[in-house]
C-alpha cells in the first residue's frame, strides 16, 4: 500500500487538531453555570484570523484569549520564522480590533516542538 503524502491528509489532521482542541476549550470556557446564571466568557471560532477567541461578556474583568492551534503528524519543529509569523498574526488581530497588547492573552496550543 502506497504511503500517504498528500496534503489533504495533513490538512484533515491539522483540522481535527484544531477542532477537538475548541472542544477543549469550550469546556473550559463552560465550567458550569455561574452563582448568577450568566456565562462570563463565550468561545468563537474562526474569528478575527484567529483558530479560536474567547471573549469575556460585558461587565467581566478577563482579557480575552486569542488561541492558534498548529499541528504535525510528522513532528515537524515550529522553525524561528514561522513562530515569527504566529506572533505576528496574534499581533495583527489585536491591532485589527484597536486593543491593546497588555490586554489581550494569547495562546499556541501544538504538538510541535520549538
Amino acid at each position: 500500500m502506497p504511503t500517504l503524502r498528500e496534503s489533504g491528509h495533513y490538512a484533515i489532521a491539522g483540522f481535527l487538531y484544531q477542532f477537538i482542541g475548541s472542544g477543549v476549550a469550550a469546556f473550559d470556557v463552560y465550567q458550569g453555570p455561574p452563582s448568577d446564571g450568566e456565562p462570563t466568557e463565550v468561545l468563537l471560532v474562526e474569528r478575527f484570523g484567529q483558530d479560536a477567541v474567547v471573549l469575556p461578556v460585558d461587565g467581566s474583568d478577563k482579557k480575552p484569549r486569542l488561541i492558534q492551534y498548529k499541528y504535525s503528524s510528522r513532528g515537524n519543529p515550529i522553525a524561528p520564522s514561522e513562530l515569527r509569523e504566529i506572533l505576528e498574526a496574534f499581533l495583527r488581530s489585536v491591532r485589527d480590533q484597536g486593543r491593546a497588547i497588555e490586554g489581550v492573552a494569547f495562546e499556541l496550543v501544538t504538538n510541535r516542538p520549538y
